[in-house]
């Protein structure tokens, strides 16, 4: 009986050059469920490649993810650290500057609002609502997200440049400096009660008398506008310059005149000249300072003082 169970492969040397008997060189007996087995077996191989090349892939890619993910994980911390970094410079500037934060978020990152107590005790009873209580429990200061610091600390950045700005626009008109700059000056009389040069009874002096040489130049203290240039019996040639905020300023007894009315004026602009016009008793700048209409102590607002400026009669 044949055996159909195997298949036998016989394999022969080359039979063309050897015309005399041929022996076989090894005989194979493969069984046939082997060859039954065959296709499944490569099916298999072939589902498994696509599998595992599928797995590759996947595993480069997240590999390559993961590193995306990383790397923008550490720009986000040095984005954060540089949040950081402006706020606390932010909140410097504004209490240098005396402005308020206005609350805003930008400004309380990193550090949680200051709250303190001792520690709570859940487990004892409480008369809030059972929601109210699990509530508080659950809850935990969240940081805030980065997207919300950053905007929260562009608004408050504009804020402070609209801040900056307003100050900026007051300081220009603000009378700071002083209305003549040369080396051989000396205040001759202060702001307040003194004894009249021309009558020798009390009165109060609405200014400071600055002596100099004649013709020395008379600088404008601040940004504004002329409202009032002039001749008068007691100061002589004089200017009244109204500034945009709540200062007026004052200069008399000018040699002469040089703006006009209505002109607008820079601080630091030359505006005249020390004179000896009206009621005087030698070359000098009678020099006032309004604030809200009412004469104020000129020499407190001026901060490019120098000790250079003697005071023949100091009673300041």
């Amino acid at each position: 009986m044949k055996n159909k169970k195997t298949i036998t492969v016989i394999i022969l040397p080359d039979w063309k050059k050897k015309r005399s008997s041929i022996r076989p060189i090894a005989t194979l007996r493969i069984p046939v469920r082997v060859i039954y087995y065959l296709p499944i077996c490569f099916i298999m191989l072939i589902c498994f490649g696509l599998n595992g090349s599928r797995a590759i892939s996947k595993n480069i890619i997240l590999h390559i993810t993961k590193a995306t993910l990383e790397n923008s994980v550490e720009q986000l911390r040095s984005i954060e650290k540089k949040v950081d970094r402006i706020s606390r410079e932010q909140r410097i500037v504004c209490s240098f500057l005396g402005l308020e934060n206005n609350n805003n978020a930008a400004f309380s990152a990193p550090e949680h609002p200051g709250i303190g107590g001792t520690r709570p005790d859940f487990s004892q009873p409480s008369s809030l609502p059972v929601t109210l209580q699990e509530d508080m429990q659950q809850t935990v200061i969240a940081p805030i997200p980065l997207h919300k610091r950053v905007h929260d600390l562009y608004d408050a950045m504009l804020d402070l440049t609209n801040q900056l700005c307003k100050m900026e626009r007051k300081l220009q008109n603000t009378p700071t400096i002083m209305p003549v700059q040369d080396d051989d000056l000396w205040i001759t009389s202060w702001f307040g009660w003194r004894r009249s040069p021309f009558t020798g009874l009390n009165e109060f002096h609405k200014g400071l008398d600055i002596s100099g040489k004649r013709g020395t130049p008379v600088l404008v203290t601040a940004d504004g506008t002329v409202s009032e240039v002039g001749a008068d019996r007691f100061l002589g040639n004089y200017i009244v310059i109204r500034h945009e905020s709540r200062y007026t300023t004052v200069y008399g007894h000018l040699l002469q005149i040089l703006v006009k009315k209505d002109q607008k004026v820079k601080r630091g602009q030359v505006i005249g000249n020390i004179g000896n016009t009206g009621i005087s008793t030698g070359y000098h700048l009678h020099y006032e300072v309004l604030q809200n209409q009412k004469n104020v102590d000129p020499y407190k607002f001026i901060l490019d003082r120098t000790d250079g400026i003697l005071a023949a009669n100091s009673s300041d």
